[in-house]
């Protein structure tokens, strides 16, 4: 907190990715201290990335998507994202055939993830590894609903970049967040997927059988 106190008084102007951002940064502060905090949400190049049919989708098609349900987690692996949640989700949902999770991506717990997929072995996962940028934008579109995660340790830390892009591709996004998060306010704001809170495979499952219903 004094470096970041220090750093921010020392700069003509700081940059923050949203509100609770902004707070936790103000917080740093003392009473009397002067910095402008300018918020400036993320964003995704909605040229590069787009909604596509899967039909039309070299990716979907490759992988066996086209007729799955797809629910998609695309990126790092890394210390805010509750993977275990989604193994735990996947095995129950074993029953619906047409369910079909993807996981993209490496970063500090990809060993982790990948010894939980071997472990459990629910049979509805799909494991890949970071793809070339020319295929990222069919494998976000290949998705039904993506997941994005922030744990709560990191409550007011962090903005999921993935989430801009899961929404340029028109996927409904699955929300694992505390409350009072950027994330889990932007999908109630916009109604555009659901929230689950962390460590709650069984409300993740839930949510993913409810929207692959309706």
């Amino acid at each position: 907190r004094r470096l970041s106190r220090r750093a921010m008084l020392a700069a003509d102007g700081v940059v923050t990715l949203g509100e609770h951002m902004a707070r936790t940064l103000r917080g740093h502060l003392r009473p009397g201290d002067r910095c402008d905090i300018e918020v400036i949400p993320n964003w995704a190049d909605t040229d590069f990335i787009r909604p596509r049919p899967k039909e039309d989708n070299p990716f979907a098609r490759r992988h066996g998507l086209t007729d799955k349900f797809v629910v998609a987690y695309s990126g790092s692996f890394g210390a805010t994202h509750d993977t275990e949640s989604i193994v735990a989700a996947a095995e129950r949902l074993a029953d619906l055939d047409d369910v079909q999770f993807l996981l993209i991506g490496g970063g500090t717990r990809r060993r982790e993830v990948e010894r939980l997929v071997a472990e459990r072995n629910p049979g509805n996962i799909l494991l890949l590894d970071f793809q070339p940028l020319e295929t990222l934008p069919q494998s976000l579109a290949a998705a039904d609903c993506a997941i994005v995660m922030l744990d709560e340790p990191y409550k007011g830390l962090s903005v999921p970049s993935k989430t801009y892009y899961a929404l340029a591709a028109g996927c409904a996004v699955l929300a694992v967040s505390p409350p009072e998060t950027e994330l889990t306010e932007l999908v109630a704001e916009w109604d555009c997927g659901v929230h689950v809170p962390p460590r709650s495979p069984e409300r993740l499952a839930e949510a993913i059988r409810t929207l692959h219903d309706d």
